[in-house]
């Protein structure tokens, strides 16, 4: 009853295979997890219409398994229009903090409505962190006979952003990117674990999860994108590092074509594996870098990181072509790619959480933070490095908010001026939400141990000691407070664009 996604995690050691339910049938459903970004490791009826799930932790079943587990995203089939299922959520980490202000999980059926939405019946939780037996409880009412796809959050899977990169690879006529290999296993595979849940009793699906949610990613590519190259912008998309399990960690590259010079980005040891030609350089333009999902459960970093590139590719934005003109911005992605595609929540996989490691770790073992601290050195070098923004998401605060680091006084004062101005420009920007103390550098993790001094915003504020140096947390649901906006001098017409009240999201 299970379906093994295998990923080879180097040349010489043994297989992780991670189950998660393929086409299980129970109850006169059909459930299945065995998908970019799935899980959903056990189903069993509970009630006439109830069923009950189980999540998998980061890494079940390998040697690295961890207790980070509340992601979830699974299909259902077979159930009839008009039925009401109910749907219980177990072996989650505690997030009562995020559900008990109305926070509801996501659905929608493919192929006739692929666009997600939240679940219109609220949700009931039960369970206390203490005793770690925190379930969640949701409903749903069945108005389709096409596949059911339900998630804990709007997802963002690693096949969605592959999609996303090509079409806009298509607009600036790049050549197409290979398309993945699956990885090598060259040694036996880990004996499986035993199968769990009940026999099949219903029929397979129709189309595969996996076909449906390809299909769905290829027609949505578009969406909030530019369908024609936009004039004097610079794009450039990049290997920049293949991830244990051999999947693209990608850095773009995006300026307006002023300045722009013959010369191109120097190479750096063990980093760009497929040889392609590095992106051009820049003349007295500073570097803005962001990057996002080094923890793969945090979609609402995906979703930022969306709007922003979207953003910087519009052509009729005064406020686009202002910033173009000015920074060139490098972007990754996807720093977990692996995580991502294997349904995990926190961890890569060995079971590490990366956010920890910038100052520890290694090309062999955690290759997309050490590519991203090669190229950080390299910008930092140069003297063109001027923000660095890691995208998050937060389950416990409310809002969006910055995390920033404690400096000298000098410093400090841009520092915080800058997430001032943030809020003054964005109505769901909550300054008083931002942290800047010393102890959320050095912090340690209660589950792991592990210190926020080896963070991405630590760790690139300690080898570079720049000020804008942050990252950007995002809740899953909703924020405490709305900024009210001041006009735009003249509108969208105005040297500022966008009139008032518009914000980039």
């Amino acid at each position: 009853a299970l379906s093994f996604r295998t990923l080879s995690r180097t040349a010489a050691k043994c297989t992780i295979r991670t189950p998660m339910l393929h086409q299980f049938g129970v109850g006169g459903l059909v459930f299945d997890a065995s998908f970019d970004s799935g899980n959903c490791a056990r189903a069993e009826q509970t009630g006439a219409d109830e069923f009950a799930v189980w999540t998998a932790p980061d890494c079940v079943g390998s040697p690295h398994e961890t207790k980070f587990r509340s992601w979830f995203h699974f299909a259902v089939g077979g159930a009839a229009p008009g039925r009401v299922l109910t749907l219980v959520v177990h072996n989650m980490n505690c997030q009562g903090h995020l559900f008990k202000h109305d926070m509801r999980p996501v659905v929608r059926a493919l192929p006739s409505q692929p666009h997600w939405e939240r679940v219109r019946y609220p949700t009931h939780t039960s369970g206390t962190k203490a005793e770690d037996n925190f379930v969640l409880r949701f409903r749903h009412k069945v108005e389709t006979t096409d596949t059911l796809f339900f998630a804990l959050c709007y997802p963002q899977a690693y096949t969605e952003s592959q999609a996303q990169l090509a079409h806009i690879d298509a607009l600036f006529g790049l050549p197409p990117v290979p398309p993945p290999q699956p990885p090598t296993e060259s040694a036996p595979a880990c004996p499986p674990p035993p199968s769990v849940g009940a026999p099949r009793t219903a029929p397979p699906l129709t189309a595969p999860p996996w076909q449906l949610l390809e299909s769905a990613a290829a027609l949505a590519a578009a969406d909030g994108l530019p369908t024609r190259r936009p004039p004097g912008v610079y794009y450039f998309r990049e290997l920049l590092v293949c991830s244990l399990g051999g999947r693209r960690v990608e850095l773009l590259t995006v300026s307006g074509s002023e300045g722009m010079l013959e010369e191109e980005e120097e190479r750096l040891d063990g980093l760009f594996p497929d040889g392609r030609p590095r992106p051009r350089r820049f003349a007295h333009k500073q570097v803005f870098f962001l990057s996002g999902r080094v923890h793969p459960g945090e979609t609402p970093a995906s979703h930022v990181f969306d709007g922003f590139l979207s953003f910087l590719l519009r052509d009729s934005d005064p406020r686009a072509r202002r910033l173009r003109e000015r920074f060139v911005f490098k972007l990754v992605p996807m720093l977990n790619p692996d995580g991502v595609y294997l349904g995990h929540y926190r961890a890569d996989t060995e079971g590490l959480n990366l956010n920890r490691l910038y100052l520890y770790c290694s090309l062999a073992r955690q290759p997309s933070i050490a590519a991203v601290g090669a190229v950080i050195r390299q910008l930092h070098s140069r003297g063109e490095l001027l923000f660095y923004i890691d995208l998050h998401a937060h389950a416990n605060k409310r809002g969006c908010f910055l995390f920033g680091n404690t400096l000298p006084f000098e410093q400090m004062v841009d520092n915080v001026l800058y997430a001032k101005l943030v809020a003054t420009n964005c109505r769901w920007f909550d300054f008083a939400g931002c942290d800047f103390s010393v102890k959320n550098m050095v912090r340690r993790d209660k589950r792991d141990g592990l210190s926020k001094e080896g963070s991405g915003r630590v760790g690139v504020y300690t080898m570079t000691g720049l000020t804008y140096v942050y990252t950007l947390e995002c809740n899953y649901n909703e924020g405490r407070t709305v900024n009210r906006l001041q006009p735009v001098p003249g509108g969208a017409a105005g040297g500022a664009g966008g009139g008032a009240g518009e914000e980039v999201h």
